[in-house]
Order: structure tokens, then sequence, then C-alpha cells
């Protein structure tokens, strides 16, 4: 895919690997719609760094726990913009959870916002793709799907649902529509890490050091470039799932 003049939806891209992701499409070319939930000043503060760089950029405010709200996002961002070409499911919560200690709340939102509103984004994009148009879906995964570890028990399992979901549709919605996921692994500290154990987790990786948003990027960058690879995930980890 050409992603020049190409429109794209980044979820929870207001910070952080979403900000980064929007950055690299405006950067590529495209114009961006730049979802955020509670981070709208951010958000517009983004679009307005991108628009004085001479891009494109929309921030879009939406709750993607709302199952109304997601239902109509697609098509409002159709009408206020025009036909998607990308989308970037991006947005997650990511917050601890033991199985003798899980409550339903907690289950309930990892799966709402990590799994039900990536799916239904995908089904909207694709029913306003014309027939002889075509689709990119990049969902953001994580190593730990392939390499589970305790404490966070609904994200996981949410996590690993969308990775099973991901090769799903590659196969359901070829070829008119390419699904690959990235899985990153230590990029940015989590809010719960301290810098001990941010530095001891650094330390076990294969590669010795925490990945780079660049490096994220550039992977995003490949699998909207390439049109012949679908239902992968690409671990940009340093060798922590392994």
């Amino acid at each position: 895919m050409e992603i020049q003049g190409k429109l794209a939806l980044v979820t929870g891209g207001s910070a952080r690997i979403g900000a980064a992701c929007v950055r690299a499409l405006s950067r590529a070319g495209a114009r961006v719609v730049v979802h955020c939930h509670r981070a709208a000043t951010p958000a517009s503060a983004l679009c307005d760094d991108i628009r004085s760089a001479g891009g494109q950029a929309w921030p879009l405010v939406a709750d993607l726990s709302d199952p109304g709200v997601v239902d109509a996002l697609i098509s409002r961002i159709v009408t206020d913009w025009g036909p998607l070409h990308i989308l970037v499911n991006n947005a997650a919560i990511f917050e601890p959870c033991s199985i003798p200690g899980a409550t339903w709340d907690n289950w309930n939102r990892h799966l709402a916002i990590n799994l039900s509103a990536p799916f239904f984004l995908m089904s909207h994009f694709v029913r306003q793709i014309s027939p002889e148009g075509a689709g990119k879906v990049i969902n953001l995964i994580d190593q730990r799907v392939l390499r589970p570890g305790p404490g966070h028990a609904s994200y996981t399992a949410a996590k690993s649902a969308l990775w099973s979901l991901t090769r799903l549709a590659a196969v359901e919605l070829a070829p008119r529509v390419q699904v690959n996921a990235i899985g990153p692994g230590v990029i940015l500290p989590a809010a719960q890490d301290d810098e001990f154990t941010y530095a001891a987790l650094v330390r076990s990786l294969p590669m010795q050091r925490p990945g780079r948003l660049t490096e994220i990027t550039d992977a995003l960058l490949f699998l909207l470039g390439n049109d012949y690879v679908t239902g992968q995930m690409l671990c940009i980890d340093g060798g922590q799932h392994l």
C-alpha cells in the first residue's frame, strides 16, 4: 500500500507507542485520526504539531468501553474525513490482576477495551471499504501472548485472544484486507514499574536494552508497505518472548 494520502485511525494515539505511530504515519504522508479517551489535551497538541509541520491530523475523543460508541466510530470518521484505509488498534489498558484476586470489573474492562473494541472496529472498518478497495489492520498486542507470565491475567487473556483474532481475520478478510500484529516488549516503563524493577527487567532481556519507539514504528511501516504478509506478529522485544 502507498501510504501517501491514505487515511489512518490510531486508537490510543495521544501518547507513548500510539503517538509514535501517529507521527510515523504522518511523516509517511498519511492523514491521521488520533483517537483518545481522557487525554484530549495531549491528542490536540499532537495534532497541532503535525499540522504545523504540514501534515493532516485530527483528534477524536471516544470511550472504547462503550459498545454504542465503538459501533458509531468508523462511520463518524468516514462522514467527517472520508474512507479509512489503515486501522491501528493500539488502545489498551494494562492493570495488575492475579487469578486468585480477579474481579469481574477488571476482567470485563480488559476484554472490552483490549479485545471487543478492536474486533468491532475491524468489523466496521471492513464494511466501509469499497468492493474494489483494500485496507490494512495492525493490532498492537504483546510479546507475553507467546510467553505468559503471572500478574496480569485479564490483560494477557484479552491480548492472547486478540492474537488469535488477528490470524482468523487475516484468513477471513483476505485478499482485500491484510491483518497483522506487533508484539512490543520492554519499550517504555509501565506505570507500576519502579526504577529497580525496570532495570532488572532490562537486564533479563537477550538484547540487554529496552527497545526504541522507532523500532516499533519501523515494524509498522514495514507491515503497511508489504502487500504479501498477513496473519503475522512481529515481536519487537529484544528476544523477551524466547
